[in-house]
């Protein structure tokens, strides 16, 4: 966000990339506060951070210190939380990942880059996701989350929620993680009864994450599966399918959000 209220300013220069790629390639114009995206800063950046203590900036810069380097620096990162209290790990995700380049120290399935605390996972036996404290607010106002496999997939759908004036639902990314997820912590946090899964099209296996999430699947929320025979348009997933019909992003929402078009555990099975 500094980076957008700042383009003129040379110390956010680095930003820049990052915010092009956004908002031209991906056509993400309108950012509501809140949302977990960010663009890796260069330590002097770090080191001017003037509302913590010295050393809570001291172990800041090591826990940043394997993503300090040119290859990283002005990327993108996205925060996942295993709660709104913890920040489970930042996934840095590469500019050079639009134009199918790889950069060095990334995964080359798709230019990624994980850092978490591995001590702070130990502790916690449920799944991180993406995006949870864009909708704090919402605690009781709801009894349903959707959840989405990708970050674009689910910044597509909120940044165009904002601009289309659609009535604001839960949404989380899970980043692809069918392992070990047990969501009872929805129930407690935000009193989450029914969770809905909008995952990619089955072209692009996401009926096989979804058997995945299904085998694994434990606690007293009931898992619901988007049925993509609903869905009459162009796209695989919920990212392309909102880029290919964006003037008709009421209609897509509409098919996405209504509970009519998904199926329970035993239809889906």
């Amino acid at each position: 966000q500094k980076g957008m209220d700042n383009l003129d300013n040379p110390d956010y220069e680095f930003t820049r990339p990052a915010i092009k790629y956004l908002t031209e390639t991906r056509r993400l114009t309108n950012w509501p506060l809140n949302l977990p995206v960010g663009v890796i800063p260069p330590e002097h950046l770090i080191d001017n951070i003037i509302d913590i203590t010295i050393e809570e900036k001291h172990a800041l810069i090591q826990f940043m210190a394997p993503i300090q380097d040119v290859n990283f620096i002005g990327q993108l990162v996205f925060t996942y939380r295993y709660s709104l209290d913890h920040i489970a790990s930042f996934r840095i995700r590469t500019i050079k990942d639009a134009l199918g380049e790889e950069t060095e120290g990334a995964s080359r399935a798709k230019n990624i880059f994980i850092l978490e605390d591995r001590e702070v996972k130990k502790h916690h036996n449920h799944p991180a996701v993406f995006g949870l404290e864009y909708f704090s607010d919402m605690v009781g106002s709801t009894d349903i989350a959707y959840l989405v496999e990708g970050e674009f997939d689910y910044l597509s759908i909120v940044t165009n929620m904002v601009e289309n004036g659609v009535d604001r639902r839960i949404f989380l990314g899970i980043g692809g993680n069918s392992s070990n997820l047990e969501f009872n912590y929805l129930k407690e946090q935000f009193d989450i009864h029914r969770v809905m899964l909008l995952m990619d099209a089955p072209q692009a296996n996401g009926d096989e994450l979804a058997y995945g999430i299904l085998k694994n699947f434990q606690g007293e929320i009931q898992p619901y599966i988007f049925n993509w025979k609903a869905f009459t348009g162009t796209g695989k997933d919920p990212d392309e399918v909102i880029q290919h019909h964006i003037d008709e992003y009421h209609y897509m929402m509409q098919t996405f959000l209504s509970p009519k078009n998904y199926l329970n555990e035993e239809e889906f099975l």
